[in-house]
């Protein structure tokens, strides 16, 4: 059980990073348009 749930756990970290990475490279694509503009 323990294992499943660091597993679980890992996995939930790991989208979460992926989604924030997105957001990140989204926002400097906007500030980089923005000095551009």
């Amino acid at each position: 059980m323990a294992n499943n749930s660091i597993l679980a756990i890992a996995l939930i970290f790991s989208m979460r990073f992926d989604a924030i990475l997105k957001i990140f490279r989204y926002f400097s694509m906007l500030m980089v348009k923005k000095r551009w503009l």
